[in-house]
């Protein structure tokens, strides 16, 4: 029914445009067509140019995915190396034995240092599992070549050790020594 009143719609209007164009004298005609093409010719360009333009669009916005999508892949790179780091020190700290208290001596008399004051601290590192032993010594006339070469040996002995402060002052006797005052620390699993 509704298909069959369409129809009938669309016959009479037809009808009436038949009716108007006969109506028209032939230069009016010509100007009716020829504004008709034009209006089919624009729409025609129109809808092509907005096609394309929609088309360029979507191939910019499939590069930006493609960047992103890479970003990604490259973010997700670095997360994975940044875990397994994470896991290789959370392994350490849990194997580790290092003792300060023993560790810190030995590296002295390596170097010929004069070690005095050892005061071992340990605190609990809250929801970590983790405690932190902090040792403070006293290096007393040393020369600034030995210290670093103290700090180089304690840093490069592992990653679980950490020298958290230093105080130097210069020996009053003698200007070329240092009296040093270091906290150095190291965490062990509980």
């Amino acid at each position: 029914m509704k298909l069959e009143s369409v129809k009938q719609q669309l016959d009479e209007l037809r009808e009436r445009f038949a009716s108007l164009f006969e109506q028209l004298d032939s230069r009016q005609r010509k100007l009716f067509v020829l504004g008709l093409a034009l209006s089919v010719v624009l729409l025609f360009f129109g809808g092509l140019y907005s096609v394309s333009y929609m088309g360029e669009s979507k191939q910019e916005q499939a590069q930006l995915y493609r960047d992103q999508i890479r970003q990604i892949g490259s973010l997700q790179v670095s997360y994975k190396a940044a875990r397994a780091a994470k896991q290789q020190l959370g392994k350490q700290l849990r194997s580790s034995t290092v003792s300060l208290f023993s560790f810190l001596p030995a590296v002295a008399k390596q170097l010929s240092l004069n070690l005095s004051d050892l005061d071992e601290k340990t605190q609990n590192i809250p929801e970590s599992n983790l405690v932190q032993r902090s040792v403070s010594i006293t290096l007393k006339k040393l020369s600034i070549d030995k210290l670093t070469s103290f700090l180089r040996a304690v840093e490069d002995s592992g990653p679980t050790k950490l020298i958290k402060v230093i105080r130097l002052k210069v020996n009053r006797r003698l200007d070329e020594d240092l009296d040093a005052q270091l906290t150095i620390a190291t965490w062990n699993s509980l």
